[in-house]
């Protein structure tokens, strides 16, 4: 009886441990950056990354300021633009650390990022991923079956 109870618990811790790698290795990259632009970066290192903006704006709101660069990417600031806050692009030139750019197909973002939050394949319109940071998302919108717009989100 002694040995039928060992046989059966390392057949299960095989079947445990088996499972266990097969979930790690089909986990999805989480997301870092945009552009090379990290959320929680300073003013002083998205300037490092990126060089000046060509275009600041001030909206009085909880994201103030943006900053522009060109058509390629925005990136919102909190804090009084003492922390990145968001990051959005709609140019194929700024794209994820992950790999995933706007204009991308959606087979480009199910096999880099997987199923979108809530487990659902990428659809039309928005679709959540999770991000390294705990209180952050990367929303990818897709329009006519291609990525229209990439943004790395934050609740404060």
């Amino acid at each position: 009886m002694q040995t039928l109870r060992t046989v059966i618990a390392i057949q299960l811790a095989i079947v445990v441990t088996g499972l266990a790698v097969d979930a790690s290795a089909s986990e999805p990259r989480a997301t870092k950056t945009i552009g090379g632009v990290a959320i929680g970066a300073s003013s002083v290192d998205v300037k490092k990354a990126l060089g000046e903006p060509t275009d600041v704006r001030h909206t009085g709101d909880a994201l103030d300021p943006e900053w522009h660069y060109g058509e390629q990417l925005t990136v919102f600031f909190w804090d009084r633009g003492q922390q990145v806050a968001e990051i959005r692009s709609e140019s194929p030139k700024a794209c994820t650390d992950t790999g995933v750019c706007p204009g991308a197909t959606i087979s480009a973002v199910q096999s880099t990022l997987g199923a979108s939050v809530g487990n659902g394949p990428v659809s039309e319109g928005s679709n959540q991923y999770r991000s390294v940071e705990e209180t952050c998302w990367l929303d990818v919108v897709v329009h006519k079956g291609r990525v229209s717009s990439i943004a790395l989100r934050c609740q404060p």
